[in-house]
């Protein structure tokens, strides 16, 4: 059980998740994001809320893990392209964002901190039973990002614009989480918040309902049944085109033919546009000649997605670089 100090302990804190883009709209493979909210209350003396000022010791550790529960629809592979089923599709995952002091790149991928799959085993502020470790609850009842934690968490001052069913003594505290899927499909997403007292083993858990995530197909991939004779008798390359199946545009950052049995090959960049690949529109590619017709793989993100996910930080900076 839990004991009565880890009760008030925990009693001090609620959680809710926020999700500014609608959860039965991801894209498939798509870094989708929702956003765990953490409300403690600070102490009151005299009727008077208590300043940060007072908060001079942690009396807890807030630590977040996941579990995750995938139910998958048929695969969407229309002409056999091969778009998205590289292999056998990885289990659903889901982790923090790490802040990294990269150069601007809005084609990188960000570093991200698991929370599933693994989580646990000392180290990086990781326990095994509890989770990661991404916040520090004060004696004053101040809720503060870990110090030396490389995760990306919010405080009030990143939120202009945010507005919260809250008391005037509660303060937010914003765990950005990435959801992924490999797959079309609904993910169930169960969060777990265990509050660890620094000296002892006790803690307390907060209760948070589970977070349900539609994957859908991001892009069709259509191929001409066979390559056509060019003028000079030569065969021309084998072309096709891609286009949105959802109403989300997307900035297409690659598209190459990889041998998903050798991931150490390189991939043949297709010959086509990339960039903005906007909702109803279709960009035609071409096979290279030295391509080999085993798997099509298409990296692509949002069109927009910090101000999608992020719409009220007041300002994006505080981002890493990439998406």
């Amino acid at each position: 059980g839990v004991s009565r100090a880890s009760v008030s302990l925990s009693s001090r804190l609620r959680a809710t998740v926020l999700t500014p883009v609608d959860p039965n709209s991801a894209l498939v493979s798509e870094a989708f994001i929702i956003h765990l909210v953490v409300f403690a209350r600070r102490s009151q003396e005299g009727g008077l809320t208590s300043p940060p000022a007072v908060a001079s010791q942690p009396t807890a550790r807030l630590c977040v893990s996941c579990t995750t529960r995938a139910s998958y629809e048929q695969q969407h592979d229309p002409g056999g392209s091969g778009l998205g089923a590289t292999g056998i599709a990885e289990p659903p995952t889901a982790a923090l964002i790490a802040a990294s002091n990269a150069q601007p790149d809005s084609s990188a991928e960000w570093d991200l901190l698991p929370l599933t799959g693994g989580v646990g085993g000392g180290g990086d502020g990781i326990s095994k039973v509890a989770g990661r470790a991404v916040a520090e609850l004060f004696d004053g009842g101040a809720l503060r990002r870990l110090e030396g934690s490389s995760a990306i968490v919010l405080a009030e001052d990143h939120l202009e614009g945010l507005s919260f069913e809250r008391t005037p003594e509660e303060e937010p505290l914003v765990i950005p989480i990435i959801v992924r899927c490999g797959r079309a499909g609904q993910v169930s997403l169960s969060i777990h918040v265990v509050l660890q007292r620094c000296s002892s083993d006790t803690g307390g858990t907060l209760s948070i309902p589970d977070v349900t995530v539609r994957f859908l197909p991001a892009l069709d991939a259509t191929f001409e049944d066979r390559a056509t004779i060019g003028a000079s008798g030569s065969s021309a390359p084998r072309k096709f085109t891609l286009k949105p199946l959802t109403t989300a545009s997307v900035q297409l950052t690659r598209v190459e033919f990889i041998r998903p049995q050798d991931p150490s090959s390189p991939g043949v960049p297709a010959i086509g546009p990339l960039g903005q690949l906007a909702a109803g529109a279709v960009h035609a590619f071409a096979m290279p000649p030295q391509a080999a017709p085993e798997a099509l793989s298409v990296g692509f993100i949002r069109e927009g997605a910090p101000a999608a996910f992020f719409p009220w930080l007041r300002s994006h900076e505080i981002l890493p670089a990439g998406q």
